[in-house]
């Protein structure tokens, strides 16, 4: 089971592994800004999170060891947009999925949205693969990109 922290509440060694994993070439080739970023932008980003309602980010660990993130970002009032990244050492050992499973159910049950969106490049693969087996749909697609989305169904009463 992984458990979750706030990206408002790092502590400074989780602040640091977070850059680090965020600057990593293997993450960085699959993001929308793949420029390296320094610490003071990096604390800028998590400062401007503590009053910004319309994104949210999670560090995932497990058993104290740090094994990647979660974001749901462009959140309204019944979606959000989905961004998953794992501890590039992680990679190919089952944390991309758990992850994914563990920002599901907070979409679902803590914030109560009913769609997620995301963007993924073409030639992302494991990425691609790993959302459908999820239950992600292709929407939509451009010349580098494919857009996906997933309903999420909720119990009403219980039922």
């Amino acid at each position: 089971m992984l458990d979750s922290i706030n990206f408002t509440d790092l502590s400074v060694a989780q602040v640091e592994e977070v850059l680090y994993w965020r600057n990593h070439p293997s993450i960085r080739l699959h993001m929308r800004n793949d420029k390296e970023i320094t610490m003071a932008e990096h604390l800028q980003f998590l400062e401007k999170l503590k009053d910004d309602f319309s994104r949210y980010y999670s560090y995932m660990h497990e058993h104290n060891s740090g094994v990647g993130i979660f974001s749901l970002t462009d959140i309204k009032e019944n979606s959000a947009e989905v961004g998953v990244y794992v501890n590039p050492v992680l990679h190919g050992k089952g944390y991309g999925s758990k992850i994914l499973d563990c920002l599901i159910d907070h979409a679902a049950i803590a914030m109560n949205l009913t769609t997620l969106f995301l963007e993924v490049y073409k030639d992302n693969y494991a990425a691609i693969c790993l959302y459908k087996k999820h239950g992600f749909k292709v929407y939509n697609e451009s010349d580098n990109m494919i857009k996906m989305k997933l309903a999420l169904f909720t119990e009403v009463n219980g039922n």
